[in-house]
Order: structure tokens, then sequence, then C-alpha cells
């Protein structure tokens, strides 16, 4: 069983494994396109550089529903036409995880995170997720056989988990627009495999600073657990639609920090994975008509593909994707 069912099993409403993000702060630069009535920049065009097509990128929420964002943003159908290519984070065959589960669990029966972890914080762990996976023995096995780079990972969307409706098969945006582009006969190419995205985890964050930051995620959700049960209020949800999900997209009023660095903050190996794809990115722009949909949080920042990009002479502009 993959790790995305056992997280279906406890009706988790994001798919943990598409999941890599990372802890910016800042003043937006990009604000001035927001000023300018745009509602939302999270597609830009790519061209200069003697490209006779131009490209787009597009930064994707990867625990967005994608029934949610086409009913608001149709258009999105007419940017994959504009497309030959979909170039995506990356393209696990079919049935297999988008990481290589070999290096983010500990191998051995009885090795575990336990082992990392002091006894004070493996106590607050645990407490954390038996209440998280509703004290559902299998799926916290599971858990807790993940290396804490992985977990770490993990912890934001237990968070978001609490009295959530039941998810079910609900398709995310980064799968629907998958579907989408190979129903239209279009090619889809990874930027890495699952192995090369997984040894980027291992390689950018240690042990220690992926513990350090995973108890402070958990301390501070369960001093809000708490504080809400204290105060007698009810489950978080800030626009959701009537089926419970969250928008994304409505939530996130989404800032590029172009000039600020994720540096020290980078928990999704999100700098190192932006390097190593810009290795690959010029070619692929060269052959034109090409729509990179990756992460949002791979455009903003110094290090973003916004800013390498405009670095190499290409010239990046925000396209207004309207709402309906």
């Amino acid at each position: 069983m993959t790790l995305i069912n056992d997280l279906r099993m406890i009706k988790l409403k994001s798919i943990l494994l598409g999941l890599l993000f990372c802890s910016v702060a800042g003043i937006s630069r990009a604000q001035q396109y927001l000023d300018q009535d745009v509602v939302h920049t999270v597609l830009w065009k790519i061209s200069g550089n003697d490209l006779s097509v131009p490209c787009f990128l597009f930064g994707t929420q990867h625990d967005q529903p994608f029934e949610i964002f086409q009913s608001k943003y149709p258009q999105l159908d007419s940017v994959l036409s504009l497309a030959d290519r979909l170039i995506v984070e990356n393209v696990p065959e079919e049935g297999a995880s988008s990481l290589d589960e070999d290096l983010l669990f500990f191998s051995g029966k009885d090795s575990t995170i336990k082992d990392l972890l002091k006894p004070g914080q493996y106590k607050r762990l645990a407490y954390y997720l038996h209440l998280k996976t509703r004290n559902n023995p299998e799926v916290f096995d599971r858990l807790i056989k993940m290396r804490p780079q992985l977990l770490l990972m993990a912890i934001p969307y237990l968070a978001a988990n609490e009295d959530d409706p039941d998810t079910g098969q609900v398709q995310m945006l980064d799968q629907g627009v998958v579907a989408l582009a190979s129903n239209g006969g279009k090619k889809i190419l990874g930027l890495e495999d699952a192995h090369e995205r997984s040894l980027a985890l291992l390689e950018v964050i240690k042990d220690k600073a992926a513990i350090q930051q995973m108890m402070r995620s958990i301390n501070g959700s369960t001093a809000r657990l708490k504080h809400d049960k204290k105060k007698g209020a009810g489950p978080r949800k800030v626009g959701t639609n009537t089926r419970g999900f969250t928008d994304r997209y409505e939530d996130l009023w989404i800032h590029y920090f172009f000039n600020r660095s994720i540096k020290g903050h980078d928990y999704g190996a999100v700098v190192y994975r932006n390097g190593r794809w810009m290795q690959k990115i010029p070619y692929l722009l060269e052959q034109g008509g090409q729509l990179i949909f990756v992460g949002l949080d791979h455009l903003k920042g110094r290090e973003g593909l916004i800013q390498q990009l405009l670095g190499l002479g290409y010239q990046v502009e925000p396209v207004n994707m309207g709402v309906r």
C-alpha cells in the first residue's frame, strides 16, 4: 500500500507526497502587479532570448482541489491549449510514489523516528499523531517510519485535517492538469524523478534541523487546539466552499518575495531543486510552447525560477487569468 492510500484511510484532504513547501516572509515586489488589477499572478509568460514561441510558468498549490480551481478559472483549458508540452515537477509511474520510500523511510522492522528523538519529544509527537490519525494504529506506524524530513512535510496537512469532511477520491490540481494534458494529447515531462527529489531533501535538510522545525510545528498546532477547546471554538475553516474544501488561491494572498532569500527556511529543498531544474529549463524553453507547472514556492524568492530566468535575459511577465 502506498503512503497516499495510507493517508486516505484517515481522510486527509491533501496528497502529501506532492507537497514541497518552504516558509518565507517579507514584502512583495510584485505587489505592483496586484495593484494593476491583476487578480492572480500564478501564471507568467516567458519570452525573449530569441524564443520563437512563448512559454508559460504556472505556480500551483499541490493541495488545491482541481474542481474548485477550474470552476473559478476555466481559462486553464486555454492556457493548456497554447502549450505543446506540460512540464511538471515529476511524473510518477502508475500507482507509484513521487518520493523514494527507500530513502525517506527508516529501514528495519523496529527502526522508527523514535531513535532520533529525546523521550519527551517522542511523547509529544506520539500524542499528536495518535490524535490526528484518530488512533489508527496502521497509519500511526506508517508515519513514525518516516524520516524527519518527510514527517516535517506531513505536519501541516495533519494539522489541517481536524474535522475536515470525507474527501474520498478528490482530484487535486496537479492531478487534474496532468489528466487534462494527457487527454488533450500533450507530451508530459518531469523535471526530476522520485529518487532525485528525495535525495535533495536529505542533502539540504539535516535530521537535527528537520526535527527542530517539526517539533515547533507540533507545539504550535497543539497550543491552538488547546486554545480552541478552552474557548469552545469549532474547527478553523477559512475561505471554504459549500463542500468544505479550502480555496487555497483565495486564502493565499499570493506575494512573490523577489528581494528576499529563503535560505535557512528551505524545508522543501526548493533552492537546491530550482538550481538543478535551471540546468534543464533553458534547453526546454528553446523548443517553445512549454507550460512549466510547479509549486508556487519555486517561483518566489531571490533564488526562485522567475528571478533566475530574468537573470538569463528572458522576459517574464504576469498573465491575468481573471475570475469567473
